[in-house]
């Protein structure tokens, strides 16, 4: 598992990584303090944000428990079956 993460996942993070360094300049910063592959505890640079429903509407945040059901549905049909 750890070797199919690395095969596949490392090569995407560094292209991500690339694209936002030319798309977004103070990414540099960020990147120097947000850990790349584990959770941060506290708020990047004393940002106070709160959990906001227009925003998880309006990006569209909803289709990613919807993919995950999908999935989980199909697992389950499957193990059925």
């Amino acid at each position: 598992m750890l070797f199919m993460f690395s095969l596949i996942f490392i090569p995407v993070i560094a292209g991500e990584e690339r694209y936002l360094r030319q798309a977004f300049p103070e990414y540099e910063d960020y990147a120097r303090h947000v850990p790349r592959l584990w959770m941060r505890f506290s708020p990047y640079g004393g940002m106070q944000s709160a959990y906001s429903s227009a925003r998880y509407w309006k990006h569209r945040e909803y289709q990613a428990s919807v993919g995950c059901a999908v999935v989980l549905a199909i697992l389950a049909v499957k193990l059925v079956w």
